[in-house]
């Protein structure tokens, strides 16, 4: 495990030294007009805002790996597949009992774990039983996660084929941060083609 991750810290080091400008500018130039180049696509907030403030908060800041990995989980690379975060799911899968919440949000701690994941769905007479209220202990929800996720999809999925056909252009496609061998395997017509494991855009779903 330990080689592994030295090995993921090298190739991210290596990475900002052949591209020093990756800490301000996305590495992929077909997708960095995108408009909606965001950290949180239901928040459209711009990525740089959240690694800057991971870098200057991090104890282990490594702007190799900050900056990048900020770009990949925007979907700025090119290679990964769109990902926005249920943030209901990751309570129910990662926090079910509500422990991490309660010591970390302690105006949730008197709710029950039940409605830890959706707050603002819990009713007024639980509320009430465990004094907390939303909208004053904490807050309501700042976005319609699902109305602002689906938007999201939906202007990835309208770029969709301007990107594919921006990556036939030989010179751009040389340029942009993708995996060669997809790209080998597709203009060499009389081989066939490897797997290469990678998702189509829109198809991922977190």
């Amino acid at each position: 495990m330990f080689s592994s991750r030295l090995y993921w810290n090298r190739h991210f080091t290596q990475k900002l030294a052949d591209n020093p400008d990756t800490v301000e500018h996305a590495v992929n130039p077909v997708f960095r007009g995108m408009n909606r180049s965001s950290h949180d696509q239901a928040l459209a907030t711009a990525w740089k805002e959240g690694a800057d403030w991971f870098y200057r908060h991090l104890l282990d800041a490594e702007p190799g790996i900050n900056y990048q990995q900020w770009q990949i989980q925007s979907g700025l690379v090119g290679v990964h597949p769109l990902r926005i975060y249920d943030p209901r799911k990751q309570v129910r899968d990662n926090d079910s009992e509500g422990s991490f919440i309660k010591t970390y949000v302690p105006e949730l701690s008197a709710l029950p774990a039940t409605f830890l994941d959706e707050p603002s769905k819990a009713p007024l007479s639980v509320q009430n039983e465990h004094d907390v209220t939303i909208g004053e202990d904490y807050p309501y929800p700042v976005v319609d996660f699902e109305r602002r996720r689906q938007e999201a999809r939906d202007i990835w999925a309208a770029l969709d084929d301007r990107a594919k056909e921006a990556l036939n252009d030989p010179e751009r496609r040389r340029r942009v941060s993708l995996s060669q061998r997809s790209w080998s395997d597709k203009d060499n017509t009389e081989s066939k083609p490897q797997q290469t494991g990678q998702t189509k855009l829109g198809d991922f779903d977190a």
